[in-house]
């Protein structure tokens, strides 16, 4: 079924997970092995002499024939071994501990997955209102303008749903409202990296943070061809976070987004408390941003001067807009102006074409015409001459019975004549 969560689903999100230990490391990593250093090098003066001088000529020394010097340098030797002994050992256990705290690690992050996807495939047995959703989201039949009713769970199966279909069919999503946690939110943020449909965002209302901000920067910097032009996160908390190494990275990656894209046209953080050093750092960004034109900032505890150079840069930037649509007015007349032109041009060699065809189709018609009315002159000819020669030997036919008849008469009347005589 198109709504069953599967592992597979959560590669995307796995960092946005809770904040357990995965990183597989103990504060004893550095501890040396107590089995290590309980071991104690090898003594040289317990040795005898045939034992000594044994142990030199297996490491290729010398004796030197003196039993205090010979052991001072195979003692030597001994402690030099007997470190490179322990460092080996340390290494080996320290690679070891490693390797099992990985493997643990890796464990317990796929139980976390297993354990959220149970957690999803039943949450979202039990709303059927957001599984009709979701199945519509995976087969791109949702409605272009979305309003979905999701918890804190059922977010995170939307999110994937999203990630997959990449955007779906949606054009406009609200998700304001919900008190949805800043984990849900940057669920749903990451998933634009895969949006090629969604151009309107509202995320307001919500209890989305510095997590929800960080993965909304990173997508909309990191997709390509982006098209969402207009974002809402009016009344969060962004501010609220009891990390504020992680709140400034996520304005650090805020104010890298502002520079680097150039789809957004809206964006509204009003009245999320971000205050004057979070302003300082996105107007960095913002001074190089040429495309938004409507950037809600109140309630941000903000000075006059930040919001005056963000007003400046606004103006700007609507300069900016103006003159592009201007140029993209003109450019679209031109073009239908010269598809105009194209047509009529087009038009023009089409009716050429079609009388240049009605004069060769005129022209062969009337070949066609000559011909016949040649044949049917030809035909009457020869039927005329056919009827001249049947008329003319029927003529002579019968001037030879005629004839023929003179004869037979004539001589009847002489042989009349004769028998009187």
């Amino acid at each position: 079924m198109a709504t069953e969560v599967t592992e597979n689903q959560l590669s995307p999100f796995e960092d946005l997970l809770d904040n357990d230990n995965y990183l597989g490391c103990s504060d004893s990593d550095d501890e040396d092995d107590s089995t290590v250093i309980n071991i104690t090098p090898m003594e040289a003066s317990c040795l005898s002499l045939s034992e000594l001088q044994g142990e030199l000529n297996k490491r290729g020394l010398r004796a030197k024939g003196f039993f205090d010097d010979d052991t001072k340098a195979l003692q030597r030797v001994f402690d030099g071994e007997h470190k490179a002994y322990v460092e080996t050992k340390r290494r080996e256990s320290v690679q070891m501990r490693a390797s099992q705290a990985q493997i643990a690690a890796f464990n317990a992050k796929t139980e976390k997955l297993r354990k959220q996807s149970v957690e999803e495939n039943i949450e979202i047995e039990k709303d059927s209102f957001v599984k009709h959703w979701i199945e519509q989201i995976y087969n791109k039949t949702a409605p272009k303008f979305c309003s979905v009713k999701v918890n804190n769970i059922t977010c995170r199966i939307l999110a994937k749903a999203l990630w997959e279909s990449k955007g779906s069919s949606i054009v406009s999503l609200d998700l304001s409202g919900l008190n949805l946690g800043d984990t849900a939110g940057a669920f749903i943020c990451r998933s634009l990296k895969m949006n090629k449909s969604i151009i309107k965002l509202d995320l307001s209302e919500n209890n989305f943070g510095s997590k929800t901000l960080q993965c909304l920067s990173e997508s909309l910097q990191c997709a390509k061809d982006c098209v969402i032009k207009s974002v809402s996160l009016a009344s969060n908390p962004l501010h609220d976070t009891d990390n504020k190494q992680d709140f400034l990275a996520a304005i650090n990656a805020f104010s890298s987004m502002l520079e680097a894209n150039h789809s957004l046209t809206y964006f509204s953080i009003w009245q999320c408390g971000l205050g004057s050093t979070a302003a300082d750092i996105l107007l960095h960004g913002f001074e190089k941003n040429d495309s938004i034109t409507c950037f809600e900032i109140g309630y941000n505890g903000f000075t006059i001067d930040q919001e005056r150079n963000i007003v400046k840069r606004l103006r700007d930037n609507i300069e900016i807009s103006d003159k592009k649509n201007e140029d993209a007015r003109v450019l679209r007349s031109k073009q239908i102006e010269d598809e105009n032109e194209r047509r009529e041009k087009e038009n023009t060699i089409e009716q050429e074409k079609e009388r240049e065809n009605w004069l060769e189709q005129r022209k062969l018609l009337r070949a066609e015409e000559k011909r016949l009315s040649l044949e049917k002159s030809i035909e009457n000819e020869k039927k005329l001459k056919k009827q001249q020669k049947e008329e003319a030997d029927k003529l002579a036919l019968q001037k030879l019975e005629a004839g023929q008849a003179s004869k037979k008469k004539f001589k009847g009347k002489k042989k009349s004549r004769n028998k009187k005589k």
